[in-house]
Protein backbone atom coordinates (compact mmCIF):
# COMPACT_ATOMS: atom_id res chain seq x y z
CA UNK A 1 0.00 0.00 0.00
CA UNK A 2 0.89 3.50 -0.52
CA UNK A 3 0.14 6.33 1.50
CA UNK A 4 -1.01 9.29 0.01
CA UNK A 5 0.31 12.56 0.66
CA UNK A 6 -1.87 15.59 -0.14
CA UNK A 7 1.06 18.53 -1.03
CA UNK A 8 -1.73 21.96 -1.18
CA UNK A 9 -1.63 24.06 1.46
CA UNK A 10 -5.08 24.56 3.32
CA UNK A 11 -6.97 27.71 1.87
CA UNK A 12 -8.01 28.86 5.25
CA UNK A 13 -6.87 28.72 9.33
CA UNK A 14 -8.70 26.29 10.88
CA UNK A 15 -9.04 29.52 13.55
CA UNK A 16 -10.88 31.30 10.99
CA UNK A 17 -14.16 29.01 11.06
CA UNK A 18 -13.68 28.21 14.89
CA UNK A 19 -12.41 30.37 17.40
CA UNK A 20 -9.73 29.09 19.75
CA UNK A 21 -10.65 27.77 22.94
CA UNK A 22 -8.49 26.73 25.87
CA UNK A 23 -7.56 23.87 27.37
CA UNK A 24 -9.96 22.13 29.65
CA UNK A 25 -12.87 24.99 28.39
CA UNK A 26 -16.58 23.79 27.69
CA UNK A 27 -16.84 23.52 23.90
CA UNK A 28 -20.85 23.24 23.02
CA UNK A 29 -21.85 21.75 19.67
CA UNK A 30 -22.28 23.36 17.05
CA UNK A 31 -23.11 23.34 13.66
CA UNK A 32 -20.70 22.95 10.45
CA UNK A 33 -20.30 26.64 9.34
CA UNK A 34 -22.58 27.78 12.13
CA UNK A 35 -20.26 30.84 13.79
CA UNK A 36 -19.24 30.96 17.18
CA UNK A 37 -18.19 33.63 19.15
CA UNK A 38 -15.32 33.09 21.10
CA UNK A 39 -16.16 32.42 24.77
CA UNK A 40 -14.34 33.58 28.11
CA UNK A 41 -12.63 31.02 30.74
CA UNK A 42 -14.79 29.47 32.86
CA UNK A 43 -17.95 30.41 30.94
CA UNK A 44 -20.43 28.15 30.71
CA UNK A 45 -22.12 27.95 27.80
CA UNK A 46 -25.44 25.69 27.24
CA UNK A 47 -24.95 22.97 24.71
CA UNK A 48 -27.06 24.11 21.40
CA UNK A 49 -30.83 22.40 21.32
CA UNK A 50 -32.62 22.15 18.17
CA UNK A 51 -36.08 23.54 17.63
CA UNK A 52 -38.50 20.59 18.27
CA UNK A 53 -40.64 20.02 15.69
CA UNK A 54 -44.26 21.47 16.42
CA UNK A 55 -46.49 18.55 17.70
CA UNK A 56 -49.56 17.19 15.56
CA UNK A 57 -52.19 15.37 15.65
CA UNK A 58 -53.20 13.43 12.75
CA UNK A 59 -57.31 13.09 11.77
CA UNK A 60 -58.67 11.92 8.72
CA UNK A 61 -61.40 13.36 6.11
CA UNK A 62 -62.67 11.24 3.37
CA UNK A 63 -60.13 8.68 4.38
CA UNK A 64 -57.15 10.88 4.20
CA UNK A 65 -55.16 11.92 6.96
CA UNK A 66 -54.23 15.78 7.50
CA UNK A 67 -51.66 16.92 10.46
CA UNK A 68 -53.25 19.49 12.76
CA UNK A 69 -52.41 21.24 16.02
CA UNK A 70 -53.51 19.51 19.17
CA UNK A 71 -56.86 21.26 20.34
CA UNK A 72 -57.46 23.11 17.67
CA UNK A 73 -61.13 24.13 16.01
CA UNK A 74 -61.97 23.73 12.73
CA UNK A 75 -65.16 25.31 11.37
CA UNK A 76 -67.62 23.58 8.79
CA UNK A 77 -66.08 25.59 6.03
CA UNK A 78 -62.21 24.81 7.11
CA UNK A 79 -63.11 20.87 7.10
CA UNK A 80 -65.12 21.42 3.77
CA UNK A 81 -62.02 23.06 2.18
CA UNK A 82 -59.63 19.82 3.76
CA UNK A 83 -62.21 17.75 2.06
CA UNK A 84 -62.38 19.68 -1.29
CA UNK A 85 -59.97 22.27 -1.59
CA UNK A 86 -62.75 24.65 -1.59
CA UNK A 87 -65.73 25.81 0.23
CA UNK A 88 -67.98 27.14 -2.19
CA UNK A 89 -70.76 29.27 -0.77
CA UNK A 90 -73.44 28.90 -3.87
CA UNK A 91 -76.77 28.53 -2.82
CA UNK A 92 -76.86 25.40 -5.56
CA UNK A 93 -74.61 23.03 -3.57
CA UNK A 94 -75.05 21.53 -0.58
CA UNK A 95 -72.60 20.06 2.00
CA UNK A 96 -72.80 17.16 4.56
CA UNK A 97 -69.97 17.52 7.60
CA UNK A 98 -70.35 14.06 9.95
CA UNK A 99 -67.68 13.33 12.40
CA UNK A 100 -66.83 10.28 14.64
CA UNK A 101 -64.24 9.65 17.76
CA UNK A 102 -64.71 13.53 18.70
CA UNK A 103 -64.25 15.03 22.33
CA UNK A 104 -66.19 13.31 25.00
CA UNK A 105 -69.88 14.78 24.81
CA UNK A 106 -69.31 14.76 20.87
CA UNK A 107 -68.23 11.38 20.22
CA UNK A 108 -70.17 11.30 17.29
CA UNK A 109 -72.58 13.85 15.34
CA UNK A 110 -73.07 16.09 12.45
CA UNK A 111 -71.82 19.56 11.93
CA UNK A 112 -74.14 22.38 10.05
CA UNK A 113 -72.79 25.16 8.40
CA UNK A 114 -71.58 27.70 11.15
CA UNK A 115 -70.62 25.54 13.65
CA UNK A 116 -66.77 24.31 14.28
CA UNK A 117 -65.63 20.98 15.77
CA UNK A 118 -62.61 21.06 18.52
CA UNK A 119 -60.41 18.06 16.93
CA UNK A 120 -58.55 15.32 18.89
CA UNK A 121 -56.44 12.48 17.59
CA UNK A 122 -57.89 9.71 15.32
CA UNK A 123 -61.06 11.70 14.63
CA UNK A 124 -62.74 10.43 11.56
CA UNK A 125 -64.84 13.16 9.44
CA UNK A 126 -66.70 12.41 6.08
CA UNK A 127 -67.81 15.42 4.02
CA UNK A 128 -70.17 15.15 1.45
CA UNK A 129 -71.32 17.56 -1.25
CA UNK A 130 -74.27 17.15 -3.62
CA UNK A 131 -76.08 19.74 -6.32
CA UNK A 132 -79.19 21.10 -5.20
CA UNK A 133 -81.80 20.18 -8.05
Amino acid sequence: MHEIISTTKPSHKPSEHIPPHKPGEHVPPHKPGEHVPPHKPGEHVPPHKPEEPEKMITIFINGRPHNVKPGSTLSFSEIVKLAFGIYDNNDGIIYTVSYSGGKHSNEKGILTAGSSLKVKGGLIINVGKSTRS
